[in-house]
């Protein structure tokens, strides 16, 4: 079972539209839709979800991202995003700060974002 069918399949157990998820994983609804019909529209290919997207989408299905993985078919990955993380030595609570931002909603996320930003431009 590919990711997309595994999404819909979640959202007729749990009796969510496809917008109402899209909103709790902090995706856009045509993202979550080109996930579950398994293309990208302007290419015309497989999409190839983001670790982050991944992410986001199994923290609103209330599994971890490794559960996501086991439960769905072997797909191809966009890591590119992650090439610039820190290392894991620099990095001790990375995953402590990705868990509680993605709790906020979309408007703390972007609060959060712009404090950062504005700590980091006063160095």
């Amino acid at each position: 079972m590919h990711i997309g069918e595994y999404i819909n399949n979640y959202l007729l157990t749990n009796k969510i539209s496809q917008r109402q998820f899209a909103k709790q994983c902090g995706l856009s609804n045509g993202y979550i839709s080109m996930l579950i019909n398994n293309v990208n529209p302007k290419t015309g290919r497989p999409i190839i979800p983001s670790l982050t997207a991944l992410l986001s989408i199994s923290r609103a299905m209330g599994i971890t991202i490794d559960d996501l993985f086991d439960r769905v078919d072997d797909m191809l990955v966009d890591i590119s995003v992650a090439k610039n993380l820190p290392t894991a030595k620099s990095s001790e609570h990375l995953d402590e700060y990705i868990e509680l931002f993605l709790q906020l909603s979309p408007e703390q996320q972007t609060l959060v974002i712009s404090m950062i930003k504005g700590i980091l431009s006063n160095q």
